[in-house]
């Protein structure tokens, strides 16, 4: 191959004199034998170059004047990763034409299009439980009956740091079909041995201790929270929907997928007959005496129809009536078959009677688990107690007294607990066990009926190909109910109900909130944003002067971080969600909910407050120009995202603050105070960087404050409001503004996408603290990798749909804009052609 010889700058010039002589000859030429193409030409030339934009024809089409200069055509333009300003191509992508703007670019909408669009199929073609909900066997009403379930536990304990064991050596067994009372005198255990049943004893005990089975298998009930139906000692609900609609909407969510609207209808119906709370189904909750909140609150559990039903001191604030008449109601209850286990305080004799089983506990252990009307037999002939002489007492009164150690006699509590320690190991063995094994079988059985002699079909087309291989063999035994790779691939199994997905529970959830809010007024949330606006519009009226405007905008953020941060403080009711997430609710559902709710109602309010500030700025000032539909949605996008974001810093702090009302308000006032002083207001960056040293001058913290400053959301909301109003006739005192803030012209793009990462941030951190605070078994086994899947194929899919449209925009910005090496040679055509079409005839010829 010929080696390239380097060419010297005397060549150069003269090959560029050559070119240059050629092209006027050719011009001069083409000029003679054609004036109406050489006056084409001047024309052509005159207009000067093309504006930057993609040309009309392809490029490699040659022009005239390149015809002309008879060149080579435009080759592509030589791609490199990072341009001259250090972007790459993602970054070349995302951002904006213009960074003037507040939207972004119409490239970024069709990106987030394109992988909603992916998205949606592949969620479609997959099956996605997570998203669509479970269809692994059809559920009807009649269906419903509760599952048969055999509850037993073994030296089940609870150690606390500090104090010791709280509870120990608790074995026994529930049965279903059985009303069950815990007794004891307050700090015996008996609330403490009910959360460790339920698998919630994590909150209290440093260490649980023992083992729970269910039907056999050593499983929490916390994993099959569908079928567990928990009732707290307070009545919480909401206050502000009605009775009918409550237990309605807990029918929705947690009656299975297959169970047609009718039905559901059918089940709140018999729920109000059988707590008797027809005659009030059309009331609020907060008009409920207690007795009827406390029927309500069982209800809500009732619902669902479960085959556990734990309650947590439920007669607690009743007067004898209505404690007997609800304990009749649980009683009919676990007449189908359910096992109903309720922590009682103090039972009147009434109340006792209605018992078919008790158990009696002493600081933090069983002395007697049995039937009620054998309990003081036990105690008189084990513990050497003599009630014969008490004729002032009903059984349940000598009881407590017994286990409180009122009771006078030679009787000891203590031989109690050791000699019923020795019976309940025995009865382990020669009952509990074979119990064990007879519910077992049936739940095989069971499962047999309704999933069909070839087992489950797993989701999509992956798990199809995976079952074809034989790598999901040992999934379809009964035993992978927690196994975390079957349920990625079969979904929940039996006997988890088959419940509804997250698209139906979002949906419920808006509409609950849409409900809530609409009960506590709207027309007050109206009316507290008119007076905020007018204010804000009375303090702008005075400061219309650029180098005052930035005090109303210091207002104008003020009044938005009252209006999105406190009012989340004093809205946020928690307790309900909290239950709802511990009866098996996704945890992403009510977020995503509430992220909706705040996006719709911000809007709603943001437009509210720019109309009104408007308004009243133009009363005093009548000769405002009125802002344009463009600039009016404009000023509205930018306070609607200061709004979301100091709503969702109020939701973490209700969360950290475990939703305590006066502990979130300070926390909401002083979180409030450090963004406005850290705003690069007063003082401003400038300032900070010249003086910041404290304690005697010799302490620079300059470094701590300006990082302050750069996460401050008030910082960037500053710039975007002064960024946004343009002033074309003090151009002098905007610009001194923008010098004295550090602010720039080019970064209002740069600081609502700021705005709005900071929004997803503090949403996400409030959606990580409230998963965490309410995490449970069932989430944790059946929620956490169906969402795990449902992610990935969101992210996988838009990043998918960001690779395509960034090699398209690169593309395309190769094409249209030459390379500058291939330019050159016709700008130098170009030129020569003009200084020869201008020369005298004498010179041309």
């Amino acid at each position: 191959m010929p080696r390239s010889r380097s060419r010297s700058p005397a060549a150069a010039a003269a090959a560029t004199a050559a070119t240059a002589a050629t092209t006027a000859t050719t011009a001069a030429t083409a000029a003679a034998a054609s004036p109406e193409r050489h006056s084409a030409i001047l024309e052509r030339l005159a207009a000067g170059p093309p504006p930057q934009s993609p040309p009309a024809t392809p490029v490699y089409v040659r022009s005239p004047v390149k015809q002309l200069a008879g060149l080579p055509p435009l080759r592509r333009k030589s791609w490199r990763y990072y341009d001259a300003h250090g972007r790459g191509p993602v970054t070349r992508f995302l951002q904006p034409d213009d960074p003037r703007v507040a939207y972004p670019s119409a490239r970024v909408a069709v990106m987030m299009l394109v992988g909603f669009l992916m998205s949606a199929f592949a969620i479609w073609l997959s099956e996605d439980e997570f998203f669509s909900g479970a269809n692994m066997y059809k559920v009807s009403r009649h269906d419903l009956a509760p599952f048969p379930v055999h509850v037993a536990f073994k030296d089940v304990g609870c150690r606390v740091k500090g104090r010791g064991d709280i509870l120990y050596n608790v074995t026994g067994a529930f049965k279903p079909g059985r009303l069950t009372g815990i007794l004891g005198q307050s700090g015996s255990g008996k609330t403490t041995f009910a959360q460790q049943l339920l698998g919630r004893g994590r909150k209290t005990c440093a260490t649980s201790l023992g083992t729970v089975f269910m039907n056999g298998r050593p499983r929490s009930l916390e994993a099959f929270l569908d079928r567990v139906g928990f009732v707290p000692q307070d009545d919480i609900m909401f206050s502000d929907i009605t009775v009918e609609e409550a237990l309605d909407f807990s029918a929705h969510w947690r009656l299975p997928l297959s169970v047609s609207d009718e039905e559901r209808a059918i089940i709140v119906n018999d729920t109000l007959t059988m707590l008797n709370l027809g005659a009030v189904r059309a009331s609020t909750a907060s008009v409920l005496s207690g007795g009827e909140r406390r029927r309500l609150s069982i209800g809500i559990e009732l619902v669902a129809r479960p085959s556990v039903l734990v309650l947590d001191e439920p007669t607690s604030g009743l007067d004898g009536a209505h404690a007997h008449a609800l304990v009749q109601i649980l009683a009919s209850i676990a007449a189908n078959n359910v096992s109903v286990v309720a922590v009682l305080h103090q039972p009147s004799h009434r109340v006792y009677a209605l018992l078919q089983d008790v158990v009696l506990m002493h600081r933090g252990t069983i002395v007697y688990q049995g039937e009620g009307r054998r309990a003081v037999d036990y105690v008189r002939e084990v513990g050497g107690f003599d009630m014969r002489n008490r004729t002032d007492v009903t059984d349940a009164e000598y009881l407590l007294d017994v286990l409180a150690g009122q009771e006078p006699g030679a009787g000891d509590v203590g031989a109690l607990a050791r000699e019923w320690q020795k019976r309940a190991q025995a009865a382990w063995h020669s009952v509990v066990e074979p119990d064990m094994d007879a519910f077992r079988r049936r739940e095989e059985e069971g499962f047999a009926r309704l999933q069909g002699p070839r087992g489950r079909k797993p989701f999509g087309l992956v798990g199809r190909l995976l079952e074809w291989t034989g790598a999901l063999d040992k999934c379809q035994a009964t035993h992978f109910a927690d196994d975390f790779g079957c349920v990625m691939v079969y979904g929940t199994p039996f006997p988890v109900l088959p419940k509804h997905g997250l698209s139906r529970q979002v949906h419920l959830w808006f509409w609950q909130l849409v409900r809530i809010t609409y009960r506590k007024g709207v027309g007050v949330h109206v009316f507290v944003v008119v007076c905020l606006a007018g204010i804000v519009a009375f303090v702008r009226s005075f400061n219309l002067a650029w180098s005052r405007r930035a005090s109303a905008s210091f207002i104008l953020s003020m009044a938005i971080s009252l209006l999105g941060m406190v009012g989340a403080v004093f809205s946020a009711d928690q307790r309900p969600v909290e239950r709802a997430a511990n009866s098996g609710m996704m945890l992403a559902a009510h977020e995503l909910a509430s992220l909706a709710h705040s996006l719709i109602f911000g809007w709603f309010f943001c437009h509210c407050f720019s109309f009104t500030h408007e308004l009243m700025l133009r009363f005093k000032h009548s000769s405002l120009p009125w802002p344009t539909w463009g600039q009016h949605y404009e000023f509205t996008h930018i306070l609607h995202m200061h709004f979301l974001i100091n709503s969702a810093v109020g939701a973490v702090i209700c969360t950290l603050c475990n939703y305590d009302l006066s502990t979130s308000f300070i926390v909401a006032i002083g979180t409030l105070v450090h963004f406005h002083v850290f705003a690069g207001y007063s003082p401003t960056r400038s300032q900070i960087a010249r003086d910041s040293k404290v304690l005697f001058d010799s302490l620079d913290l300059g470094f701590m404050a300006d990082f302050f400053v750069r996460t401050s959301c008030v910082r960037y909301f500053l710039e975007a409001i002064i960024l946004h109003e343009p002033d074309k006739a003090d151009k002098v005192g905007r610009n001194f503004v923008l010098a004295y803030f550090g602010y720039d012209e080019t970064n209002f793009t740069f600081t609502l996408t700021v705005l709005f990462a900071m929004w997803l941030g503090f949403m996400a951190v409030r959606f990580v603290l409230f998963s965490w605070a309410n995490a449970n078994a069932f989430n944790s086994s059946y929620d956490l990798p169906l969402f795990l899947v449902f992610v990935l194929k969101v992210l996988l899919f838009h990043v998918v749909a960001l690779v395509l449209m960034t090699a398209l925009h690169e593309t395309m910005q190769a094409v249209a804009e030459p390379d500058d090496a291939s330019s050159a040679p016709v700008a130098a055509a170009v030129e020569a052609a003009v200084d020869a079409t201008d020369a005298p005839d004498d010179k041309r010829a």
